[in-house]
């Protein structure tokens, strides 16, 4: 059974919210490998690149998504590379889509600054595809269930 956690967040977050953002996915990424979870990320700066530096620290298996007109910015040896869309919004629905038809069990968690429209939009492209099993974290408000209000 394959089991998938996509990790979707934005690129960039105030200072003083750097450290416990790189803090809760560094528990994430742990709990994922205790779990025996692919991960699924993109190859932009903040969250993905955290959550790959995590991924590698805890040999936990990764694919990395990018858009197709640029360079891989997170590419490891321990990853597995996928090129997808010409841009950060079609990479990212390419990647849920894809993430959708591999994953038997399949958690998307959205790491947010409460500003970037591609991390809430994962958000609520992954819910409104079926998967209930979307959540929304911020630094402040920290976990919650993603639902449509």
């Amino acid at each position: 059974m394959t089991k998938i956690l996509l990790v979707s967040g934005s690129r960039s977050w105030q200072a003083d919210k750097q450290p416990i953002v790189q803090e809760y996915i560094e528990r994430l990424v742990a709990r994922a490998a205790e779990l025996n979870m692919t991960i699924y990320t993109g190859d932009a700066i903040g969250v993905d690149t955290w959550v790959m530096e995590a991924a590698n620290r805890h040999d936990v298996t990764h694919h990395l998504f990018w858009p197709r007109n640029i360079n891989p910015r997170n590419q490891t040896d321990m990853s597995i590379n996928h090129q997808k869309g010409y841009n950060y919004a079609e990479r990212d629905r390419e990647m849920l889509d894809y993430a959708m038809k591999e994953g038997e069990e399949l958690v998307v968690m959205c790491l947010w600054n409460g500003e970037s429209r591609g991390t809430f939009a994962m958000a609520d492209r992954a819910y409104s595809l079926g998967n209930k099993n979307v959540w929304l974290w911020t630094p402040d408000k920290k976990l919650e269930k993603y639902h449509r209000k």
